[in-house]
């Protein structure tokens, strides 16, 4: 598969803030699976750039600087029920 245009596609994943009481540092391997298979698919055709909200335990983070820095055509959220 191949994007079609002059400029990569951007794309930004994020892992949200979730409060837990477990002590014990999980990253996010989806998001990092995910990212890895778009690279590795579309290569310099695609950026990726991934957030962890929980690595700074960002509760109320304000997304609009990411937004006007990367300007990503997709955004993923990673969830967890």
């Amino acid at each position: 598969m191949r994007v079609v245009s002059e400029e990569p596609l951007r794309v930004l994943l994020v892992k949200p803030y979730q409060p837990t009481n477990m002590r014990i540092a999980s990253p996010p391997l989806g998001l990092l699976y995910l990212a890895s298979t778009l690279r590795q698919m579309f290569g310099n055709d695609v950026e990726v750039r991934l957030l962890d909200l929980m690595v700074d335990q960002k509760r109320n983070f304000d997304a609009r600087e990411v937004m006007k820095e990367f300007r990503p055509h997709v955004v993923g959220l990673s969830t967890l029920n």
